[in-house]
């Protein structure tokens, strides 16, 4: 009996799903407007631009997180193989679901990664960015320490391995997790909805809450392979009941 292989999704991936109506006509995330010609941008536009743009980051960030729900949900990543020893397709996951899932993820990264380039371009003609003795490499900007909140940590970190991308952000063995991306004590579901997180943000930067000692620590994690260790954040961690 004949049957067809089944192919994983690659990067160019573009028959996505009708959930990607958000995009622009062309595909993507809307480009920011034409800035100022000088090289100092004014205040205003600035603002007003960094607004707009962290919206649509923030719109992105929650529709990948809902995508990577779905593959959590199948208990398989960007990688786990679609098919059976024989070639059919696996019974046990939503194969078709898993891969809308996955060439969604893959548009969606190219979108964060669009966006925070934007971002940062704009910072760097427009506002100061602040020096802080947290920040440590590109990978760890805008370091905002505010007095603790009353949101409850949900994992520990027990061990930071050098060089890694959690060491360049800036994060510490004894820190106290409190969000990454979307994801909080609320919703974590025993950090499994972390481990999907990062699986499927690979080089894309994620926002995560710390609290160190009395400071609440906001940094920037861009998960990566290639650091010299294992894993894409180079960190161990213990959740918290």
């Amino acid at each position: 009996m004949s049957h067809e292989q089944l192919h994983e999704p690659t990067a160019n991936a573009t028959n996505v799903a009708s959930t990607t109506a958000h995009h622009s006509s062309s595909g993507g995330v809307r480009r920011a407007s034409p800035a100022p010609a000088s090289s100092k941008l004014p205040t205003e536009y600035v603002q007003t631009e960094l607004a707009r743009l962290s919206l649509q980051r923030d719109e992105v960030s929650l529709r990948l997180s809902t995508f990577s729900s779905v593959l959590m949900a199948n208990d398989c990543d960007m990688t786990t193989t679609l098919v059976d020893r024989q070639g059919f397709p696996r019974a046990d996951i939503d194969v078709a679901g898993v891969r809308t899932a996955r060439a969604n993820i893959i548009m969606l990264r190219n979108d964060l990664r669009h966006l925070q380039a934007q971002i940062e371009q704009l910072v760097l003609r427009g506002l100061p960015r602040r020096q802080s003795p947290e920040r440590k490499s590109a990978d760890a900007i805008d370091v905002d320490v505010t007095t603790s909140s009353r949101s409850p940590a949900f994992a520990r970190i027990n061990r930071i391995f050098p060089g890694g991308p959690a060491d360049a952000a800036g994060i510490k063995t004894d820190d106290l997790l409190l969000r990454i991306g979307d994801i909080d004590a609320t919703n974590h579901s025993s950090l499994q909805a972390v481990a999907a997180l990062v699986s499927t943000s690979q080089d894309v930067v994620l926002d995560i809450r710390i609290r160190r000692a009395e400071h609440d620590i906001l940094l920037r994690l861009v998960p990566k392979t290639g650091w010299g260790g294992r894993g894409l954040l180079g960190v161990s961690t213990a959740g918290r009941s």
